[in-house]
C-alpha cells in the first residue's frame, strides 16, 4: 500500500495531539513501535500514560497512529517518548489509578476571598477526592491549594462532579485548569507512588519491558536524542 511509505523515521515532520492540543514536532528517534518526539516551538503539556495521535502528512497520504506517552516532558524543551498504545483496554483501566493520600488542603470556592479547611482523600491526574465542611454543590468551581509531599503549593481550579454526604462531606473533583508546574508535581508524586503500588502494570507501560520488545540500546537513543537523560526504571 502506498501509505506504508509514510513511516516513522528520525528527521520526519509530524504533528502530535495529545489532550486535545496539536503540536508540530519532529520524529528525533524511532523503535520497534516507539518515537522519540521534540517539539522545538512549544512546549508539550502530556504526562506519562496520556494517548496521543501522532500523524504524518505527504503529498498523497495522510497516516495517523495511535500512541500513549511512556515518558513525559519534566521541564520545558523536553521531548517525549511515544509507543503504540497497548489497547483500549489498558487506556480505560489508566484512567481509575488513584492513590490514597491524607493531606491537608485549603479550598477557596470561586469568586470568594475567604477560604475553606479541607483534606485530600485521594488523588489522581484527572481529579481528587477531598473532605471538606464547606458548603460545596456539585458543578461548583473551586480552587484547591495543594502541596503533595516534597513538592510545592499548587493552586489547581477543579470542578465538583459529585457530592457523599458524611461527617465531613466528601467530594469528587474533576482538575479544569493546571499550570504546566502544577501537572510536573502531579506527575512526579502519582508515578512514584504507582511504581510502589503496582509495579508489574507500571512495567509494561515502558519500553524495557519484554512485552515492548524495545531493546536497551534504542532506548537509551530515543533518550538521548529527545535530550532526556533518564535511565529506564527496572
Amino acid at each position: 500500500m502506498g501509505a506504508e511509505k509514510v513511516r516513522i523515521a528520525p528527521g520526519a515532520r509530524c504533528i502530535v495531539t495529545v489532550n486535545a492540543v496539536r503540536y508540530t514536532a519532529e520524529v528525533v528517534a524511532s523503535g520497534h513501535d516507539t518515537a522519540g518526539v521534540i517539539c522545538r516551538e512549544s512546549e508539550f503539556l502530556a504526562d506519562a500514560g496520556d494517548e496521543a495521535d501522532l500523524e504524518f502528512l505527504d503529498a498523497q497520504y495522510r497516516v495517523v497512529y495511535h500512541m500513549q506517552v511512556v515518558v513525559a516532558p519534566s521541564k520545558p524543551g523536553d521531548g517525549m517518548i511515544l509507543q503504540r498504545a497497548a489497547s483500549a483496554a489498558y487506556a480505560r483501566r489508566r484512567r481509575t489509578w488513584r492513590v490514597s493520600l491524607e493531606s491537608p488542603i485549603a479550598i477557596c470556592r470561586d469568586g470568594a476571598v475567604q477560604s475553606h479547611e479541607g483534606r485530600v482523600i485521594n488523588l489522581s491526574t484527572e481529579g481528587a477526592l477531598v473532605a471538606a465542611s464547606a458548603p460545596i454543590a456539585v458543578g461548583e468551581m473551586i480552587t484547591l491549594y495543594l502541596a503533595l509531599p516534597g513538592e510545592p503549593e499548587h493552586a489547581i481550579a477543579t470542578r465538583v462532579v459529585r457530592r457523599e454526604e458524611g461527617d465531613p462531606p466528601r467530594f469528587g473533583v474533576r482538575f479544569a485548569a493546571v499550570s504546566p508546574e502544577a501537572r510536573q508535581s502531579l506527575t512526579r508524586f502519582m508515578w512514584a507512588r504507582l511504581r510502589v503500588l503496582y509495579p508489574g502494570d507500571i512495567a509494561a507501560m515502558w519500553p524495557g519491558n519484554r512485552k515492548r520488545k524495545v531493546s536497551q540500546e534504542v532506548w537509551n537513543e530515543l533518550m538521548r536524542q529527545a535530550g532526556l537523560n533518564r535511565e529506564e526504571p527496572q
